[in-house]
């Protein structure tokens, strides 16, 4: 028989987070919501806080007037470490947009915005503290309120804890450049409304911007050609006034993306057509130093020579001086576009071949990459990909050999029948990223989602599974079976760290062990074997022999969940689709009660700082197995006094408990408590009842778990003895029964002659508790029953008594024992 019971635990399904916000939340499939505020969220922008943690900003119409700007963060479980559905960091008349935000190097942000409170557009920012609260004056700081629209702003750090952010501004004829500096507590640093970053003539669009690591910025932008320009930590142009020209090839250049070489110079990419003109675009590189000299091939060089139409380039740091750029192209035209990957070195050499790396490389369109650094040279891309019918994203990693790390054709991310579109990525700290996206997938409105991808390629923290915890038929309790999930890193094919092991984990709630463990505190074992069991440096006890484990000293990061757990036993990891584990329990379930045992199943790779536990599951053990039918039933008659004298061979089950006899009048009668005439330990009873020659007998063994055996049976054909009074050959005493005995018992002696008879109990001390017989008698067999009293009516004590016969030519005494 099966009998299971969920425990509940901190809920995992996605559907609950916003309706339950007070839970703790966990990463899941498809992602989880970040913003479902109502009306509609747009454009996400992110940045890395700390290790497992994410900054999101966008801009919010919750209040169904105009857009403000939110913020939020989102910790290593996938919830929100502030106020659900973020942080209101502008709440100003008129339209607040496109925001864009970074660290503020200690957990919290600062974040700039275009700003329609005025006139026209200008350029604002607030910051943000990592406790949520926030800092600068209430709706933020003017960085530019110079009159024509300042927009399309990108934001840099200083280094310093403050920000350069810099925008193309219209106060002039032409649309030009201006950057601004603003530091830790909200004060600008260079000229009021900005300074002029080139006076190349036209219009300057397309701007980016990289640190230069001084403590100022490089911005690179699109004009008649692709420029740059370095802005040092004081606001002065070390280039020049005009800049550094980047490429003045014929045809179009555009979208030019940025990356620090982390020596006070950048790589720049961007689209150009000199190759393809209206045909197709190609992606281009080119490197300038901290001095603004251009250090390749001038107008730069050719990052794929694929002749195919490339788009949307981005690009990111190879971590030693050269870069990974990647973009989208139609090169399988048949089957859509498809997205590729290059690394170049600081020297201009291509690292991945002249053809590039297919990073998507599946049938349908995949595009709009975004990339981010995964800490180790390679780079993690995630992408919008059409191959389901909707709008879905996956990602891919590839290290600094171009070698794609995750399964074949990306990881999904998020895979929804509705669509998702304006996706960024930023990196989590430990080799994985953080992917959000906005998301129509609540009410048809545009709301806010994110994923946690790990280093392994798995999308959400990935709990331990427990299918089942049942109980094992057959056998005599003490044991149920768990049937174990797969983990989904139980397969070295697909993850840099496959699942090695798993422990099975049982809660203690007995509360004398729960205060022998509590004494042992501060004595954590540290030992070999606890390394071979992934364990190293676990807060493990050892008391008894036993190993347990107190979760609330784990980092919460691990989501091991609350309580002492004591480990029962390993299964090593062999790639099955599950496992089972035969876990004893402390006790089985009885008509008493249901003792529930709860248990919980970590999943351990080689690296003892990794592990996943499962939500805790229970169930309880049952004794499903019977004792033996009493063999040997015979019974002897007797008419001086009537009755029936039973027995049997003992049953000799470990778990025995007792007898019950039944008498019926009838050989099918139904054994039940109007027909019991008594229980017995041992293996005999008496039944002094007149009509016994016409009575049937059934005997039923008992353990103590409450299971019964099948009904030995007894009927008038099969008693033996005489109708006459059965003299015996000689005077005898016979063993009480039963014994040990709760209330009372029955004394057995014969006489083979008349005689004056004495039956008396004694004590231990030889001290006189009751005279049960003090009269003649004839010759016969006798049963005298003795209530546990005393000659003065009064219940006797628990102990062991003596009973004693004296008549003619017999003087004998029995031991019996009273157990109240």
């Amino acid at each position: 028989m099966s009998k299971v019971m969920k425990v509940l635990f901190p809920v995992i399904l996605c559907s609950l987070l916003v309706a339950v916000p007070a839970l703790q939340a966990f990463w899941c499939e498809d992602g989880v919501p970040v913003c479902t505020a109502p009306y509609s969220q747009f454009d996400p922008e992110t940045a890395f806080a700390f290790a497992g943690h994410t900054l999101i900003t966008w801009r919010d119409f919750r209040n169904s007037t105009d857009y403000d700007i939110y913020i939020q963060r989102i910790d290593e479980f996938g919830s929100p470490d502030w106020t659900v559905d973020g942080i209101n960091l502008c709440a100003a008349s008129g339209n607040q947009i496109y925001p864009q935000i970074i660290n503020d190097g200690g957990g919290g942000a600062i974040v700039a915005w275009e700003d329609n409170r005025g006139i026209d557009s200008d350029i604002y920012a607030q910051r943000i503290k990592s406790s949520g609260v926030i800092q600068w004056t209430t709706d933020g700081e003017p960085l530019c309120v110079a009159s024509g629209d300042q927009e399309s702003l990108q934001i840099v750090a200083d280094g310093a804890g403050g920000a350069i952010v810099i925008w193309e501004d219209n106060r002039g004829s032409n649309t030009e450049l201006y950057a601004q500096r603003i530091n830790s507590l909200g004060n600008t640093l260079w000229t009021s409304d900005g300074i002029l970053v080139s006076v190349v003539p036209g219009y300057n669009y397309d701007l980016q911007v990289t640190s230069d690591e001084s403590g100022g910025a490089i911005v690179t932008w699109r004009s008649s050609g692709i420029y740059a320009q370095r802005i040092d930590a004081s606001g002065t142009l070390p280039w020049g006034t005009s800049g550094v020209e980047i490429c003045s090839a014929t045809g179009d250049e555009d979208e030019p993306q940025i990356v620090s070489d982390e020596a006070g110079g950048a790589i720049i990419t961007w689209i150009d057509s000199r190759r393809g003109g209206e045909n197709f675009s190609d992606i281009y590189a080119q490197y300038v130093s901290a001095l603004g000299t251009t250090m390749w091939t001038a107008d730069g060089i050719l990052v794929s020579t694929e002749y195919f139409d490339k788009q949307a380039p981005q690009i990111i740091s190879d971590e030693v001086g050269g870069a990974i750029i990647t973009w989208h192209e139609n090169r399988y035209d048949s089957t859509g576009i498809n997205v590729f990957a290059q690394r170049v070195r600081n020297n201009g050499t291509l690292e991945w071949g002249m053809d590039a790396v297919d990073v998507s490389h599946v049938k349908e369109t995949q595009g709009q990459p975004r990339i981010v650094s995964d800490g180790s040279g390679g780079a993690i891309i995630a992408w919008i990909d059409y191959r389901n019918g909707f709008e879905d994203i996956y990602a891919q990693k590839i290290d600094n050999g171009g070698i794609l790390q995750w399964r074949a054709g990306g990881a999904p991310v998020a895979l929804t029948t509705d669509n998702k579109y304006d996706h960024r990525i930023t990196e989590d700290g430990s080799g994985g990223a953080f992917v959000a996206w906005t998301d129509n997938r609540y009410l048809q409105k545009p709301d806010l989602y994110a994923q946690w991808v790990d280093t392994g390629g798995m999308p959400g923290y990935r709990p331990t599974v427990i299918e089942s915890v049942s109980d094992i038929a057959g056998d005599q309790g003490g044991y149920v079976r768990i049937t174990i999930e797969k983990h989904s890193y139980d397969d070295e094919g697909w993850f840099r760290y496959p699942i090695f092991m798993y422990h099975i984990w049982r809660r203690v709630d007995d509360p004398a062990m729960l205060a022998a463990i509590a004494r042992s505190t501060g004595e954590s074992v540290q030992d070999h074997s606890l390394s071979e069991l992934c364990l190293a440096d676990w807060p493990v006890t050892e008391v008894a022999g036993r190993r347990f484990l107190a979760a609330t000293e784990l980092l919460p990061v691990q989501n091991f969940p609350p309580g002492t757990w004591e480990i029962l036993g390993t299964i090593s990891a062999f790639r099955q689709d599950e496992y089972l584990y035969v876990a004893s329990t402390r006790d089985d379930s009885t008509s008493a009660g249901i003792p529930m045992q709860v248990f919980c199943v970590s999943a351990h790779p080689l690296d003892p700082g990794l592990w996943y536990v499962s939500a805790p599951d229970s169930g309880y053990s049952l004794d499903n197995l019977a004792p033996a039918i009493p063999l040997g039933l015979a019974g002897v008659s007797a008419e001086g006094p009537p009755g029936v004298d039973l027995e049997w061979d003992t049953n000799i089950e470990s778990d025995f408990s007792h007898y019950v006899v039944y008498r019926g009048s009838f050989a099918e009668f139904n054994p039940s408590g109007s027909t019991e005439i008594g229980q017995t330990a041992a293996p005999e009873i008496s039944d002094e009842y007149e009509l016994w020659y016409e009575s049937y007998y059934k005997i039923c063994a008992v353990d103590r778990h409450g299971n019964t055996s099948l009904y030995a049976v007894l009927g008038p054909e099969d008693l033996t003895g005489e109708d006459p009074v059965d003299m015996p050959a000689a005077s005898y005493l016979g063993q009480n029964y039963p014994n040990p005995f709760n209330p009372s018992t029955t004394l057995k002696f014969g006489l083979s002659s008349g005689s004056h008879v004495s039956v008396k109990i004694y004590d231990t001390s030889g001290r006189l508790v009751r005279v049960v017989v003090e009269e003649f008698r004839q010759a016969g067999r006798y049963h005298e029953h003795w209530d546990g009293l005393n000659s003065r009516g009064l219940p006797v004590a628990s102990g062991v008594y003596y009973y004693r016969l004296t008549a003619k030519n017999i003087e004998q005494t029995r031991k019996m024992i009273l157990l109240r």
